[in-house]
């Protein structure tokens, strides 16, 4: 099973959700690809023994703090390009004995600067592990083209990633759930829902601020009776709304036609994770839950198989519930499994709140999917019609296709 995460949005996901995904999907799949603000920070500390003299000189005056203005700048430039053409002269005076070791000195200092650079950047965007797992065959990082590439480059490698991905039965593709936040989710799974309201609490504090606002008890006997004329039902509707919609857990087939155009998935499982997790640990970690994962990913695949041969045509309700049946038993040995790891147990418990990553599977339309890559900024809009249309020539792009996506919950 491959996984591909192709995003240019770093509002929908930064550096550390980024890193979450890697954690989760590096579990999860056989390889996982990833072409986001993460993987290019990846490849600029892979590549940095690679890095050209002029390349490290303009990334040290451009985070250095040393050259307080331009002149000064200026002429440590001119400087060190005339010491660079020292080395290739054949006989050497005093002063090119001194512009060389100029260089030497230099070059020393600015590899320094670059290793303790990348290693600032890596901490700060809780990835200095995680960098570490980046050599094994499981992780990929693909080209990343930020604004100043060329748009016809850029635009033509997204495209033809995408679709590569659309029309294999292998390869998925990966969002961070911040792009579904317009959609109502109803989940078939475990619990996922926001942590629940404590009456208790939430009655003391409007009584608190009653008591402090209203010290006489007429003016508290006028707010009270407005509050059960007025407020009361508003807010009992409110509350039942909450209770019944809210990312309700699905147990059955009872849901309302009103939720058929809303988003449904399975949860594959939930984990704890902390960027202080050590390489060696998340490996650890792997290769305890690697036959578990093996057979959910295995069901993945044919799910997707059955989905691009079907129609999008609404009965998401019913496909995402048959699914779910199928795979049920497989995700709860999963969960088990996940749930009696040692060292995510005490991860776990040196929290004072269990605070957990979730990893759902959904189903979109082919069409749809494209649109998700427009929104997430990877490609434009008239782009993203041309794509569609290419697609169109192979299979149609009403069929279902199957999306992976990653949130954070707490559960309580």
């Amino acid at each position: 099973m491959k996984a591909y995460y192709i995003s240019r949005n770093s509002v929908l996901a930064n550096f550390v959700d980024e890193g979450t995904l890697l954690f989760l999907f590096y579990m999860l799949t056989d390889e996982l690809n990833m072409s986001c603000h993460l993987s290019g920070l990846f490849d600029e500390y892979n590549n940095r023994s690679k890095m050209s003299e002029e390349a490290m000189l303009n990334r040290f005056f451009e985070t250095s703090d040393k050259f307080k203005s331009k002149e000064e700048e200026e002429k440590m430039r001119r400087a060190f390009k005339v010491s660079q053409k020292i080395k290739f002269k054949k006989h050497k005076t005093h002063e090119d004995l001194k512009l060389q070791l100029f260089h030497q000195t230099m070059h020393k200092s600015m590899t320094e600067f670059m290793e303790s650079d990348f290693e600032v950047r890596l901490e700060d965007a809780h990835a200095d592990h995680l960098v570490k797992l980046q050599p094994s065959k499981k992780i990929n990082t693909l080209p990343f083209f930020d604004e100043k590439s060329d748009d016809h480059k850029r635009d033509d490698f997204y495209s033809g990633l995408i679709k590569k991905c659309i029309l294999s039965k292998n390869d998925f593709h990966i969002f961070h759930m911040k792009i579904f936040e317009d959609r109502k989710l109803y989940s078939f799974g475990r619990y996922s829902g926001e942590k629940p309201l404590n009456f208790k609490e939430e009655l003391a504090r409007r009584d608190a601020n009653v008591d402090r606002l209203f010290k006489k008890w007429w003016l508290k006997a006028i707010f009270y009776t407005v509050y059960i004329i007025t407020f009361i039902p508003v807010n009992l509707y409110n509350l039942i709304a909450l209770l019944w919609k809210k990312n309700r857990v699905i147990d059955d087939a009872e849901i309302n036609d009103e939720f058929d155009d809303d988003m449904f998935s399975i949860i594959l499982f939930r984990m704890p994770y902390s960027h202080i997790i050590e390489a060696d640990k998340i490996k650890m970690i792997h290769g305890y839950l690697n036959e578990k994962m093996k057979i959910v990913s295995d069901k993945l695949i044919e799910f997707k198989s059955q989905l691009l041969q079907t129609k999008f045509n609404g009965n998401l309700r019913e496909i995402t519930m048959q699914s779910y049946a199928e795979i049920q038993p497989e995700l709860n040995e999963l969960q088990k499994r996940i749930d009696d790891e040692i060292y995510l147990q005490q991860l776990v418990h040196s929290w004072d709140k269990s605070l957990y990553y979730e990893v759902h599977a959904s189903i979109f339309s082919i069409s749809q999917i494209v649109g998700l890559y427009e929104r997430n900024g990877t490609i434009p809009a008239f782009i993203g019609e041309a794509l569609r249309k290419n697609i169109s020539l192979q299979t149609d792009i009403n069929n279902c296709d199957l999306v992976l996506f990653w949130c954070f919950r707490e559960y309580v």
